[in-house]
Parts: structure tokens; sequence; C-alpha cells
């Protein structure tokens, strides 16, 4: 778990990092929780350009290898525990959240987000084999990065 915890980290500062170079702004330093029991979100960044409120799940996710057969290998990336079916779902939740609540998150964070378009992302090492979501979007960093050159 810690070991997880620490990636998680790395890869949640790689991509802050990132945007921050590419010009967007960074209201939150690290994950924010509205409230203690509310949801968290990895990274909150705008394009206040675009006026584009990103709430970003970062997930970099190894595959084990126990799981090299594609039956094993589909049900881990996408429907095991903490598979991206099941973090989509969240993300979803977390983005309907957000626009349920966008004026005490403006508040919160210091920043007016009532104006900006939220997008749900979560960005992947892997991109999965399917996405059922509308409104969250699935991206690897690659993409991240080749959307934003």
């Amino acid at each position: 778990q810690d070991a997880r915890e620490e990636t998680s980290k790395v890869i949640e500062d790689v991509i802050t990092d990132y945007l921050g170079k590419k010009g967007f702004s960074l209201p939150c330093s690290g994950r924010f929780k509205l409230t203690k029991k509310s949801f968290e979100y990895d990274i909150i960044a705008c394009d206040d350009n675009k006026k584009e409120v990103f709430l970003i799940e970062a997930k970099y996710k190894d595959i084990s290898p126990s799981s090299m057969s594609g039956k094993t290998l589909i049900y881990q990336m996408l429907y095991g525990e903490q598979g991206l079916m099941d973090e989509a779902e969240r993300q979803q939740k977390r983005l309907d959240f957000f626009k349920q609540k966008i004026q005490e998150f403006s508040t919160k964070i210091g920043k007016d987000l009532t104006n900006y378009k939220p997008r749900a992302l979560i960005v992947t090492k892997y991109l999965p084999i399917i996405n059922q979501y509308e409104d969250v979007e699935l991206l690897s960093f690659e993409e991240l990065i080749n959307q934003n050159a």
C-alpha cells in the first residue's frame, strides 16, 4: 500500500509539473477535499484561457506478471478492485458533486470557477479497452501531453 501511495504521488507530481509548465493555473497544491467526508480530487487544474477546470484522477497501474492472459488482464484493468471501470464511475460521481457544489469549491479554493466548464479526466499509464462514460475522459499521459502541445 505504501509503495502504491508513493507511486501515485509521483505520477500526480509529474502531471502537475507538466500542466504548470503549460500555463495551467493550479489553485490547489496537492490533493483536495471540499470537506472531510467529500470526494478527494488528485489534481484540480484550470485552463484560464479556455475557461475549463480539469478534475484529474491520476492512475499509474503496472500490469502484474500473473495477469498476462487476456481474461485476467481485462478483469484486472477494467473490472477488478480499483479497475478503470470503478474509477470511471467514481470520477463521474466526483464530477457530478463538483457541478452541484461549484460555488463552495470556488470559495474554498479562492478562485471563481462558476464560469468554467468542468472536465473530468482519468490520466493513466495504459488506455482501457472500453470507454462508456460520456463525461469522463480516459487519457494516457502521452495523450494529455499531445492534446496540450
